[in-house]
């Protein structure tokens, strides 16, 4: 036997549909509250500027040389350090050293003097070329009385008789040459003391 179920009859296909009345449009505002990325960028700038700040007052210190007013300090290249420590650098010099003494010049001989030596050079010339048998006797005798008259005017200060005896000599010279009287090397020897004892006679 079967139970009576109720049924509950369908609505109305008019009860059943969906409104159709459009929703009303939310429209996008500012919210109140800063997104969580909004707060953490912020605090980054703050801590950002804190440091900046931090350093830039360290670095003024540190150029102001503690407070003490000074400008900042100028750094030297090492061009101008070198030049500087150069400069300042004491020259010591070496104490074992002794001062070095130059010795004093001879002082040359006077004219006459130098005169005079020539001419006994030239004596000794002329008794060792007699010696050697380069010079005839004869001729050796001859030129040792011509180199005396020489010597004698110059110790009677008389310059211009030696100059004259000087002459007479080297005529004679010559002529002993000419008769093979002399070699000649011997010859060439006492020509050229010759010419040196006329450039040191004294002018007067």
């Amino acid at each position: 036997m079967m139970s009576a179920v109720s049924v509950i009859p369908d609505p109305p296909s008019a009860e059943r549909a969906w409104p159709t009345a459009p929703l009303p449009q939310v429209r996008a505002g500012r919210s109140r509250h800063r997104a969580p990325d909004d707060g953490r960028r912020l605090m980054w700038v703050t801590v950002t500027g804190a440091v900046v700040v931090v350093v830039v007052v360290a670095v003024m210190m540190a150029f102001d040389g503690g407070g003490g007013g000074a400008g900042p300090a100028v750094l030297a290249t090492p061009g101008e350090t070198a030049a500087a420590e150069a400069t300042e650098a004491p020259v010591v010099g070496d104490p074992s050293a002794s001062p070095t003494v130059s010795p004093s010049a001879k002082p040359s001989p006077r004219p006459g003097q130098r005169a005079a030596n020539l001419v006994a050079g030239m004596q000794a010339a002329v008794r060792g070329l007699v010696q050697q048998g380069q010079l005839s006797r004869d001729a050796g005798n001859e030129l040792g009385r011509r180199l005396r008259d020489v010597e004698q005017a110059l110790s009677g200060g008389d310059a211009a008789r030696a100059r004259e005896k000087l002459r007479e000599f080297g005529e004679r010279l010559v002529n002993i040459r000419r008769k093979n009287k002399i070699s000649s090397s011997g010859y060439d020897t006492l020509a050229s003391l010759a010419t040196q004892l006329a450039q040191a006679l004294p002018n007067r």
